[in-house]
């Protein structure tokens, strides 16, 4: 189960893992076995032993509570892509920056602020993230482990933005090609390691 077909982040790494198996050209190999349901209801059928779904492309804190009823995992984006990869950013348009510049300003800094407050203390942005979203299957140690992990990278940081693209350009999915992740992110972020 995904998210949704073809376009969410987990339907995109499924078919890069497709294509890295099957080779180039078979990315839509699994496309027919799939179904879309949000994550909320594909873990609760995963969760059901009796319901015909017994699988989950998730995310946290999907993952976790996955994991701890017993289920295992087969891959991960991180390991189809070769390493963390961007999943969270915000967008808007030129003209909205242009017209807005203390709006867009603020809410870069917010951005920015947000991945500061995480990184300085991953157990408090557990708690708080317990205490927001009434979490009852997972702990405050299991949310601060998660969010420690390898896979879990809070930064602004562009991460592998040019490899899914090359891959959207390349199956069809967009019709310009980007010479550079840069091309897809305002001027603020280019001086960032991106890629």
């Amino acid at each position: 189960m995904l998210p949704s077909l073809k376009v969410s982040t987990q339907a995109l790494m499924l078919q890069i893992a497709a294509e890295q198996l099957w080779g180039p050209g078979n990315h839509a190999k699994l496309d027919h076995i799939i179904v879309a349901l949000p994550h909320p209801e594909a873990a609760a059928a995963v969760f059901n032993p009796g319901h015909e779904i017994n699988t989950h492309f998730a995310t946290s804190p999907f993952h976790e509570a996955e994991m701890k009823a017993g289920l295992r995992t087969v891959t991960s984006g991180f390991d189809i892509m070769g390493g963390p990869t961007t999943g969270v950013t915000f967008t808007s348009h030129d003209k909205f920056r242009a017209e807005n510049p203390k709006v867009f300003a603020a809410v870069t800094r917010a951005f920015e602020d947000s991945f500061e407050w995480i990184n300085a203390d991953k157990r408090r942005a557990a708690k708080l993230y317990v205490a927001m979203t009434k979490e009852k299957k997972l702990t405050e140690d299991e949310l601060t482990a998660s969010f420690s992990g390898k896979d879990m990278e809070y930064t602004k940081v562009p991460s592998q933005v040019g490899k899914l693209v090359d891959f959207l350009y390349r199956t069809g999915s967009v019709k310009t090609k980007a010479l550079s992740w840069k091309d897809l992110f305002f001027p603020e972020a280019h001086a960032l390691p991106g890629s």
